[in-house]
């Protein structure tokens, strides 16, 4: 069967289209690998050429987004990683990694409210995500929400053994007056990782 020849302009406007793509997401895979190098500023840069160029998937756009929410986030500016996170979420609504992100985001700034209400959501798409679960009981503690606290260290440390969930529960344990329990907590969170200053002060505080 003849294949169907494209139209002259057709062809010239694919041809034209292909190296802006490339160099988007070539600006987009470095901003990635400048994130996960710690060079913010440099990934902030190279991202905001990937997303302003327009040439990008909705896949694409989503996860360029979502990286340079990241690098926001690691500098200290959480309200435009709040912004980023959740253009990353209107163009990919199933996207538990940018639901828990944005929760951290708003858990710095203290807005614990909308921060639980992400975590909830990452864990409704994950329920096996242990940080989710972890971060979720330590914005409850945070409200003074202890038992809902306990409720996600517990289900944080059935996934895996973590010394910031076993800190964590410990902190409500000592809240609560069950220094014995406390006291345990902190130990495996010490025997998880023996350089763990915060879990070392608050035994020595127990």
């Amino acid at each position: 069967r003849e294949k169907l020849a494209l139209p002259a302009a057709a062809l010239l406007a694919l041809m034209a289209a292909e190296p802006a793509l490339a160099d988007a997401m070539s600006d987009g895979n470095a901003g990635n690998d400048a994130t996960r190098n710690n060079d913010y500023d440099g990934a902030i840069t190279l991202l905001n050429n990937a997303i302003s160029s327009g040439n990008l998937s909705k896949e694409q756009s989503a996860t360029a987004y979502f990286d340079r929410g990241t690098a926001y986030l690691s500098k200290g500016q959480p309200d435009n990683a709040i912004a980023d996170f959740s253009q990353a979420i209107t163009l990919r609504p199933k996207d538990g990694p940018s639901f828990f992100m944005r929760a951290n985001a708003y858990a710095t700034q203290g807005k614990y409210d909308p921060a639980i209400a992400d975590f909830n959501a990452a864990i409704a798409i994950d329920p096996k995500n242990a940080d989710a679960h972890a971060n979720l009981g330590n914005a409850y503690r945070a409200k003074g929400m202890n038992d809902q606290a306990l409720t996600e260290y517990g289900a944080a440390l059935a996934v895996h053994s973590s010394p910031y969930a076993y800190e964590g529960r410990g902190l409500v344990y000592l809240a609560t007056n069950k220094v014995d329990l406390a006291i345990a907590d902190l130990n495996e969170a010490i025997k998880l990782k023996p350089d763990y200053t915060a879990a070392l002060v608050n035994r020595a505080n127990a």
